[in-house]
């Protein structure tokens, strides 16, 4: 069977690898080879995942009414209605739709813990969502679920098992791709985009309170890390108590262009 690779996967994979292969050109990469390690990790720190993209297009989007949406990407918000309710695999409850993991627990060697995922589990029906205008059915196939609230908790030893579920009548926030099949309007996943997501009002309510928070330190930290390496990496010498900043020797590049260099010290 061939094995389809996908942009986000290689970039992924790149990224992985960039700190080892770094690591063992280490003692020939020099003060650029530093810079240049630290741009990929900022690089990789902002990569879009699949909830930064479902962030960005719910803060972006209009919410659209279902009587009257046209087709294309849309954002709904209603009560999701079961068709066929599927059992829970740790509690045993029905619900629309599920995603169980296991997690182990490991402690090192200064008892600190540290968490491995061992095992996950999504499944998800068909239903409808109605929000009050209409009622569309909604594919479940390949449906990401965002900021669902843990429904169950247990620990086995060292196994912490956990449950998110999807209920019926629960208030939502979807977005995914509207097209008209027999007739009727059917959502579904944007294939172009990437993005078929559903996560409760209430919790998105409570992050929005944290979006511009989250969104502003996580460039803050970024431009941190940048501005740090730079500093420590920056050939710096102090003549007649003046502070002369060595360029060429950062970026020797720049002795092809002496205009931009500068003179020599």
């Amino acid at each position: 069977m061939r094995q389809k690779f996908s942009f986000q996967f290689i970039l992924k994979t790149l990224v992985i690898a960039f700190p080892a292969v770094f690591f063992l050109l280490f003692p020939f990469s020099g003060a650029s080879g530093i810079l240049i390690f630290v741009a990929v990790i900022a690089f990789a720190f902002m990569l879009p995942t699949p909830q930064r993209r479902f962030m960005r297009y719910q803060k972006n989007l209009p919410t659209s009414k279902v009587r009257s949406m046209a087709s294309g990407l849309v954002e709904l918000e209603g009560k999701l209605l079961s068709q066929k309710l599927i059992r829970a695999p740790m509690s045993g409850k029905h619900c629309i739709g599920f995603y169980h993991t296991i997690t182990e627990e490991k402690r090192d060697t200064n008892g600190e813990s540290r968490y491995r995922l061992v095992h996950e589990e999504k499944q998800c029906s068909a239903f409808v969502l109605d929000d009050g205008t209409g009622k569309v059915q909604i594919e479940a196939d390949n449906l990401d679920f965002y900021l669902l609230p843990v429904s169950e908790e247990k620990r086995s030893g060292r196994q912490i098992w956990r449950e998110y579920r999807l209920e019926a009548g629960e208030e939502c926030l979807l977005i995914g791709q509207a097209v008209r099949r027999d007739n009727q309007m059917i959502i579904r996943r944007d294939s172009l985009r990437r993005v078929f997501g559903i996560a409760p009002v209430h919790s998105l309510k409570r992050r929005d309170k944290l979006n511009v928070l989250l969104g502003r330190a996580r460039y803050y930290c970024v431009a941190t890390a940048l501005f740090i390496a730079l500093i420590l990496v920056l050939p710096v010498d102090v003549q007649h108590r003046q502070v002369v900043i060595h360029y060429s020797q950062l970026l020797p590049f720049l002795d092809v262009f002496p205009s931009l260099s500068g003179p020599s010290q």
